[in-house]
């Protein structure tokens, strides 16, 4: 007689990092091997490798694919029933995905067995913690962080110099205009005040080419405001950034948090612990712990010294001649 099936294999464990899934579980007594099973959809289920240790790599997984995973024990005498599924999303260092930071904020509440909290407001608690964490790292680590340069538009000689953002935009970091994009000729715009709206005005008419180098900006609602209004077809390009990412699905990622995202695991805990009228001290403390982490990583991330005075409007010399600081009043 072959003897009884092995039993079924407890705390199937699956993380992921560095675009690979690592599964573990606990051994099963008398079990010489162990089935590893995935599928896309829950569904259709494909054998993709027999371990005979408790503990399995997936390096054949793709990054951004939501991955369901269960196994089975198997001895002389056959084989176990199933595990229940696990599913996650394969994601490389500094992404994490929505449904893996639900479920470590959840195991973090201690409420990864309860319903108190329904998915869609733990995933509500997640996108507003994300957010949180996005302002910070902008905030302290500045044009280091999430910063796009490749949104430009031509001036048609528009009066007032209103022109759209991109629909994408959630920061300025500033604001170029091209002088000639094939030899490198940009000028740095400078950001003027409501009170310097019309420094540079006279005669209600639109500035040439030349004299550019008075040429300043402001944001205004969704649109970027030039002052004085530009003559048609100048290049303007914008370095901003981007709205952060809004997480719907479990397999949506999100990047370039570089690790940090224990930020929001915690906050989002805070969120649901609060809800149901826990203490929270802790996790405080352990957010406050991170926060501070940030900052001073931040400060340690260039020991460059940087001048303490920037030149935005250093001549230029180029196909037109040289160009100083340009006449009084125009663009």
């Amino acid at each position: 007689m072959a003897g009884p099936l092995p039993s079924v294999p407890t705390n199937l464990i699956v993380q992921t990092g560095n675009g690979e899934t690592y599964l573990s579980w606990s051994p099963v007594v008398g079990s010489t091997a162990y089935n590893i099973y995935r599928s896309e959809n829950a569904v259709a289920y494909t054998q993709v490798a027999a371990s005979s240790t408790f503990y399995y790599y997936d390096s054949n997984a793709n990054v951004g694919t939501q991955y369901f995973y269960k196994i089975q024990s198997a001895s002389s005498a056959g084989v176990s029933n199933f595990t229940d599924p696990y599913t996650i999303t394969p994601v490389d260092w500094g992404q994490a995905s929505l449904g893996q930071l639900r479920m470590a904020a959840q195991q973090r509440a201690d409420q990864d067995n309860s319903n108190f909290v329904p998915t869609e407001e733990w995933n509500s608690y997640i996108n507003n913690s994300y957010t949180e964490l996005y302002d910070l790292l902008v905030a302290v680590y500045g044009d280091e962080y999430f910063v796009r340069n490749d949104y430009t538009f031509t001036t048609d000689g528009r009066s007032p110099g209103l022109y759209p953002l991109p629909d994408d935009f959630y920061k300025m970091m500033g604001v170029d205009l091209t002088v000639n994009a094939t030899q490198n000729g940009y000028l740095t715009l400078k950001k003027f005040t409501f009170a310097q709206r019309n420094q540079y005005l006279y005669g209600g008419t639109s500035v040439p080419f030349y004299g550019f180098q008075n040429v300043s900006y402001r944001i205004m609602g969704s649109n970027v405001d030039l002052i004085p209004t530009p003559g048609g077809n100048q290049t303007i390009r914008l370095w901003y950034v981007p709205k952060p990412t809004v997480l719907l699905a479990d397999s949506d990622i999100i990047d370039g948090i570089s690790g940090w995202w224990e930020y929001i695991v915690i906050d989002a805990a805070i969120k649901a612990m609060q809800k149901e009228e826990s203490d929270v001290t802790v996790l405080l403390m352990q957010k406050e712990v991170i926060k501070k982490r940030i900052e001073a990583m931040a400060s340690n991330r260039d020991q460059g010294m940087a001048e303490g005075v920037t030149d935005v409007r250093g001549g230029f010399s180029g196909a037109w001649g040289t160009f100083g600081n340009g006449p009084s009043g125009g663009f």
